[in-house]
């Protein structure tokens, strides 16, 4: 369950940001972009970060998770597509020379504090 580890992190990076600004605020509502690929279960992820949060500037925040899908470029023939699974084939000309253009990301997009 890797997003106890990333549940930890999102808090560190948080708390580490609030030092830097020197604010002693508490954090109300964090949000992150979550990408398709990136093995992320938002469920588990929201459940370790209510433990993880515990006696911390971000125990009361809410995470406000956004879903990237899984976006690519045929390199062959420059089609963009959203592939229904993670099958990289083309859907026009058939080639397997594929760019991922999102579904990948994990990050803090952004956070509030009172």
């Amino acid at each position: 369950m890797h997003e106890l580890s990333l549940a930890q992190g999102i808090i560190q990076v948080i708390e580490e940001e609030l030092e830097k600004r020197k604010e002693k605020g508490t954090v109300q509502k964090i949000n992150l972009r979550i990408g398709q690929l990136s093995c992320v279960e938002p469920e588990a992820l929201l459940f370790s970060f209510g433990f993880c949060s515990k006696e911390t500037q971000c125990e009361n925040a809410v995470l406000n998770i956004e879903k990237v899908p899984l976006a690519c470029e045929c390199q062959n023939c420059g089609k963009n597509f959203l592939p229904k699974e993670a099958i990289f084939i083309c859907p026009d000309c058939k080639s397997c020379r594929i760019k991922i253009l999102s579904g990948e990301e994990f990050y803090i997009d952004s956070f509030e504090i009172e």
